[in-house]
């Protein structure tokens, strides 16, 4: 296994119209290209969908929840 540097970019985006949970607002479900070439599927967090663009460079965060942390992309600023 080779570690991943969190830098990857935008490969596609869609905004579900089904909760994670009862009453939680949608969260943008991304497929992120990462900069070592897999690809993988995660929340895109810290933007609205009109500022979203394919190919635009996001970078890794991790949302500790009970029993472990979950990887998330923020827009690069």
């Amino acid at each position: 296994m080779t570690a991943a540097c969190g830098r990857g970019t935008l490969y596609s985006y869609i905004l579900p119209r089904h909760p994670v949970s009862p009453g939680a607002p949608p969260r943008i479900a991304a497929i992120v290209a990462l900069e070592e070439g897999p690809r993988i599927v995660s929340a895109l967090v810290g933007a609205e969908l009109d500022e979203l663009t394919v190919d635009m460079l996001v970078d890794v965060e991790f949302e500790t929840h009970e029993g472990g942390a979950q990887p998330v992309f923020r827009p690069r600023r």
